[in-house]
């Protein structure tokens, strides 16, 4: 009787272990595809985050133009014998919101810089105007291709509706530039202009510098006050400062105060979608909410057949 108890015993807790054995072996593959499953939904996730980003925060593209007012800063008595000349300055410009107020914004443009000075010393080729020596308006045009890199700060960044302060590096590629000399106070004294230098080489070719502003923004236009400064030389060493004052030093700098317009793409924004790669054009004030999943259609029962 004993042993047939200790059978059973045996028998019972062979098969106990046995059940808890398979038990952990199917246990196995359901925590491997619990795990797997967890790791595609965070993947998911962070797959549709850069879309639903984009969504949120576009890249939106402007015009922009307008007026510049130039001259040169710093050099000791060149900063202080030149003075204001006109200009203008056009192009393209991207910025694209950070956070709540703030925005990042690059710009590519093209904007014609310079100084005048007034008393001049020119002696003119025959015909000689009526004027003396002393008394001529000198001119300098130098053309730039402009990179600002700004932040900007406010209700208005990011193209958004409102004011808005804007700060920021610049990096200025030299093209051209032209240096005249006119008669002061003489009728049509335009015909009596003499191209002085026009020598680009004599320009640094790549100059650096820093920008600051202020604006308001508007549904796809707005203006902006700003102001940009040079921290390197107009000419490179060896060259002074041109034919503006032959033999002095080139520790001078550019100067311009602009006033801009920019004016949506195509009556919108151009938006840039981060997550699919592709743009096209988008009507856009403020944040674009998310858009919600499509619900699917209901199945219609099926009619019940007539008896």
């Amino acid at each position: 009787m004993l042993h047939f108890s200790t059978g059973i015993l045996s028998a019972t807790l062979g098969r106990a272990g046995a059940l808890a054995r398979c038990r952990r072996a199917a246990g196995r593959p359901l925590a491997g595809l619990g795990l797997g499953l967890g790791l595609l939904a965070l993947t998911a996730q962070a797959q549709d985050q850069p879309a639903t980003e984009a969504l949120r925060h576009p890249v939106l593209v402007n015009l922009k133009g307008g007026f510049n007012l130039s001259t040169y800063t710093g050099g000791g008595y060149i900063g202080w014998e030149t003075g204001l000349k006109g200009g203008f300055s056009g192009g393209f410009s991207a910025t694209r919101a950070l956070a709540t107020n703030v925005a990042w914004q690059a710009e590519l443009l093209y904007s014609r810089k310079g100084a005048v000075a007034y008393d001049y010393y020119h002696v003119y080729a025959a015909p000689a105007p009526p004027s003396g020596p002393k008394d001529n308006i000198y001119r300098s045009e130098l053309h730039y291709l402009d990179l600002p890199v700004l932040l900007t700060f406010g209700p208005g960044s990011g193209s958004r509706k409102g004011w808005y302060v804007a700060a920021g590096p610049q990096l200025s590629l030299a093209l051209d530039k032209q240096e005249s000399v006119v008669p002061n106070g003489v009728g049509n004294s335009d015909s009596y202009e003499e191209n002085l230098n026009g020598d680009a080489k004599s320009l640094r070719r790549l100059g650096a510098g820093y920008v600051v502003g202020i604006g308001r923004q508007w549904t796809g236009y707005g203006i902006e006050l700003r102001y940009s400064g040079d921290i390197t030389n107009v000419y490179r060493d060896g060259y002074g400062s041109g034919a503006l004052y032959p033999g002095s030093s080139n520790r001078f700098h550019n100067g311009v105060i602009q006033l801009q317009v920019n004016l949506a793409l195509r009556g919108g924004k151009w938006r840039w979608d981060w997550g699919t790669g592709g743009g096209y054009p988008y009507p856009y004030d403020g944040p674009v909410n998310t858009p919600e999943p499509r619900q699917r259609p209901r199945a219609q029962p099926h009619p019940r057949p007539q008896t």
